[in-house]
């Protein structure tokens, strides 16, 4: 599969301002990045003071194509670095890898002064955000994504947090704090080494941004103004089939996107109101329960995909969503190719006791859901959902298994 390209030495920049940061960072895409010392060594030299030390936390096979301009770099300006490898899978984001690594850093003798690198997908980014928040009461990191996902999701906004295990199940990003970056370098070359499904998973995060843009914007549902270019969602749909090509450009747009809500909404003040934080849970308290029923079967992307899926059936249920837009979400979701089979082991009740733990819920006998709204790219955030519209929805949906 070919992922387009553009100039080597082209590089785009997003701003970050926030009032909890001194000064603002950069997100930068550049191709190429991480197989050039010369463009690290830049980079480096960009961040806001140089580090004595750098704690590099990776997995295996990202480390073994990615680390070497990089330790390279590091090694040119006389930085020491130590490499933590997690192991794979979710089980890698979890409070007891968490204090093996809090070991390897006290070996490494990682201080304030130094630097924690996360270089890796989501788990790794999340992991080392958290390490980073709260070894030592806090060390600067950085955070290189190398999947499809955490560039465009995870590895944007200050989310780090670790996974808990709680009587049989495991509860996504139960432990967490809200701790921002020195930078986030992107080089989505490295998207040409992901497996075929990893892509779609991210794929599926990115279109999840076209159904939230307009909230995200904080655009009012009665503006019908023409804007001077496509909606994300009308590019997607007019690019579906050679999706591949325009990474670079959709990888920023959510970027954009998600910093317009997290700049209005650093530490989910804004409670249920649809333009915080809250409208980038869509298709996610569907989904994380299928992740959770599932035993982690599928892929986080996978299932926001099938989670997407469901709130727009539930949506359109309920009224929320016209027959021609429930239509339409189903329609690019297909013809992305992104992920419509749920697995065998979900059934109703399985899944509504994995939802009733959802963080979002004010008590277990009330379901949080973040819904897609006419007009397309807005959503709405119920809480008052009765639990025989949900179970209604995902008898529908799940039928046949």
């Amino acid at each position: 599969m070919s992922l387009g390209s553009i100039d080597q030495s082209a590089q785009k920049l997003l701003r970050v301002q926030l009032p909890s940061i001194e000064r603002g960072y950069d997100i930068v895409l550049q191709r190429g990045l991480l197989q050039s010392s010369h463009a690290l060594q830049h980079q480096l030299l960009a961040l806001p003071r140089r580090p004595k030390q750098v704690f590099l936390i990776s997995q295996e096979v990202v480390s073994s194509r990615y680390s070497q301009a990089l330790c390279h770099a590091l090694e040119a300006l006389d930085i020491p670095v130590s490499i933590y490898l997690l192991p794979q899978g979710e089980d890698a984001k979890s409070l007891s890898e968490a204090e093996v690594c809090y070991h390897a850093a006290l070996e490494s003798g990682l201080t304030r002064s130094g630097l924690v690198i996360a270089l890796g997908g989501g788990i790794v980014g999340d992991l080392a955000g958290f390490i980073a928040a709260t070894f030592a009461r806090g060390v600067p990191f950085l955070q290189i994504p190398t999947t499809l996902l955490a560039q465009i999701d995870s590895s944007v906004g200050g989310k780090v947090a670790v996974n808990l295990s709680y009587r049989q199940r495991l509860l996504k990003n139960a432990v967490g704090v809200f701790y921002q970056p020195q930078a986030v370098w992107i080089d989505p070359d490295t998207l040409a080494t992901l497996p075929p499904r990893e892509l779609l998973a991210g794929l599926a995060e990115l279109t999840k941004y076209a159904f939230i843009e307009q909230s995200a914007l904080a655009r009012p549902l009665s503006d019908q103004s023409t804007a001077s270019e496509p909606s994300f969602l009308d590019s997607l749909e007019h690019h579906a089939k050679s999706w591949a090509s325009h990474l670079d450009a959709w990888i920023l747009r959510c970027c954009q996107i998600k910093l317009a809500v997290v700049e209005r909404d650093e530490t989910e003040q804004m409670g249920l109101d649809p333009t915080g934080r809250v409208c980038l849970n869509l298709g996610h308290t569907f989904g994380h329960a299928l992740e959770s029923v599932s035993h982690h079967g599928l892929l986080h992307g996978e299932a926001v995909a099938l989670g997407m899926r469901l709130a727009s059936h539930l949506s359109h249920q309920l009224g929320l969503l016209s027959a021609a837009s429930y239509q339409r979400v189903h329609r690019l979701l297909d013809a992305l190719n992104l992920a419509k089979v749920y697995p065998a082991q979900c059934s109703v009740e399985s899944l509504i006791a994995a939802m009733r733990h959802d963080k979002k819920n004010p008590s277990a006998d009330e379901i949080t859901l973040i819904l897609p709204q006419d007009p397309l790219g807005h959503v709405v955030v119920c809480r008052d959902i009765a639990i025989g519209d949900v179970r209604r929805t995902l008898s529908e949906c799940l039928k046949g298994l």
